[in-house]
């Protein structure tokens, strides 16, 4: 059942794991336009004259191939990240559901999933000569990126009993008995 923000009257999705599937597709939907890139060429079209304006209309279906499934995507993606940040932010779901979801993200596969662009852009790349990789690349690229930023978004709140580091705010200021005099070399030949 969707659950409803007040301040902007939006369904916003009761599952964060529908909200990261959301996240996903849309970032599937803006890899498309590199590997049609990669994979077809996309002819211009005639134009009935010629001048800047015509360059436009002589790539119109290259706008609408590209830019149509980049835009959608990327609003899809940026939409479904804001809801779960959010979400998360205001404690909308219960911990165990958050959890399941945090285990699934944090699978290994994943990060198997993060390396496998660089090995096929090296290998693509190698075979044709590092001639027209960057769009496979970008097209493998786009979905581990979400992957990321959602593992960033599931990471548990620290307590400050917890942090690994110092935290700098702690530290006493920095003293020394010899301030404003001459460095001494310690080093002799």
């Amino acid at each position: 059942m969707p659950c409803y923000d007040a301040g902007m009257k939006v369904s916003v999705s009761s599952s964060p794991a529908r909200l990261a599937c959301w996240s996903g597709v849309g970032s599937v939907l803006t890899a498309i336009p590199f590997l049609i890139g990669t994979v077809f060429h996309v002819p211009r079209l005639p134009t009935p004259g010629c001048g800047p304006e015509m360059i436009f209309w002589a790539d119109r279906l290259r706008f609408l191939v590209f830019l149509v499934p980049f835009a959608c995507g990327i609003t899809i993606s940026i939409l479904a990240e804001k809801r779960l940040r959010r979400g998360l932010k205001n404690e909308m779901w219960q911990e165990s559901v958050v959890e399941l979801l945090r285990r699934r993200i944090n699978h290994p596969v994943w990060s198997v999933f993060a390396y496998l662009p660089l090995l096929v852009w090296f290998g693509y790349a190698f075979q044709s000569k590092l001639f027209h990789g960057t769009p496979l690349f970008w097209f493998l690229m786009a979905p581990t990126q979400t992957i990321s930023r959602l593992r960033m978004m599931l990471r548990p709140k620290q307590v400050a009993g917890d942090r690994v580091l110092p935290d700098w705010r702690n530290f006493k200021p920095i003293q020394s008995e010899h301030w404003g005099e001459p460095r001494q070399n310690s080093f002799s030949l």
